[in-house]
């Protein structure tokens, strides 16, 4: 009986061991893992600060959107007062804050739409190493007056050089503009390229 007891007090200090271990290692992994979160928290917000960045250079040479910029924050306040991640996107015009779609026009809310995306996809290509070949925007010019458009193109076109780009659009009035232009039409229930 007494060496089942000592065998039993052996095992239970093994285990003992075992999981001092394990919570040991446990707290490790913890540790790794809050720092490789501080790190890449610290990357994210960097990316971000260039893409608005990016963004703001490309706003400042669209006519209906030179004077509004962009940031963007990534923590905010909820009402019962706790933090929550998130990616807001903080608009100013002439140096005033304003809501996004209620403190800009559809058409300067569209600018400042494809100018963030196209400053994203400039600096993901740039931090990757990897440029798409093609660019589809489909309706991003829609809104926009003509000295709009053809501000917004004329950013388009030298930000995404050598690359191919698929515009859809309702409006004909820039076509001219376009390498190549398939005109679709949508009747009896079918669409086809005419």
């Amino acid at each position: 009986m007494k060496a089942v007891w000592e065998r039993y007090l052996k095992d239970v200090a093994t285990k003992k061991e075992q999981y001092a271990a394990a919570k040991k290692e446990l707290n490790e992994h913890r540790d790794y893992l809050g720092l490789v979160k501080g790190f890449l928290a610290a990357i994210f917000d960097e990316v971000l600060a260039e893409v608005a960045q990016e963004t703001n250079a490309i706003l400042a040479g669209v006519p209906n959107v030179q004077h509004v910029t962009v940031a963007f924050e990534t923590e905010v306040e909820t009402l019962s007062g706790t933090v929550k991640q998130a990616i807001t996107p903080v608009v100013s015009v002439n140096g005033s804050k304003v809501p996004l779609r209620s403190g800009l026009s559809g058409g300067q809310a569209v600018s400042v739409e494809l100018a963030v995306d196209v400053a994203l996809g400039s600096i993901v290509s740039r931090r990757t190493g990897v440029v798409p070949g093609f660019l589809v925007l489909d309706e991003s010019l829609d809104g926009l007056d003509l000295v709009s458009k053809e501000g917004a193109l004329d950013v388009l076109g030298k930000a995404v050089q050598d690359r191919l780009i698929l515009v859809v659009d309702h409006a004909i009035e820039v076509k001219e503009r376009f390498s190549q232009v398939l005109q679709v039409e949508f009747a009896g229930g079918r669409s086809t390229v005419v």
